[in-house]
């Protein structure tokens, strides 16, 4: 299994901000909403919609998957559309399983030799 590993929306942001020099009040302008509603963006990932995630890949410029959190919370919604995932995801789980499994079994196995 590859080292993929989930990057938490604040991280994202803060790097495409520093980037661009701005800060979480410059982002809150651009993408037109008050400042303590982005301060609860930026502070909880809790409530935020799909909307909000591309309003805000579009002020940087990157496309919405560029987000972690976007690809997860639009996931129901491909399930819905596209009932193939929800098999797709089950032979995943059942694969990372077993995977983690048998590196438990080779794990055990050394140690004991």
């Amino acid at each position: 299994m590859g080292n993929v590993q989930y990057t938490p929306f604040r991280a994202q942001v803060s790097a495409l901000l520093e980037a661009r020099g701005w800060a979480w009040y410059d982002l809150a302008r651009t993408i037109e909403v008050s400042p303590g509603r982005m301060s609860h963006i930026a502070n909880s990932e809790e409530h935020l919609s799909v909307d909000v995630i591309e309003r805000i890949a579009s002020a940087f410029g990157v496309p919405p998957e560029h987000f972690d959190l976007y690809i997860i919370l639009s996931l129901p919604s491909l399930a819905r559309d596209y009932p193939e995932l929800i098999d797709l995801g089950r032979n995943m789980m059942a694969a990372r399983r077993s995977y983690d499994n048998t590196v438990a079994t080779v794990r055990r196995r050394t140690r004991g030799a």
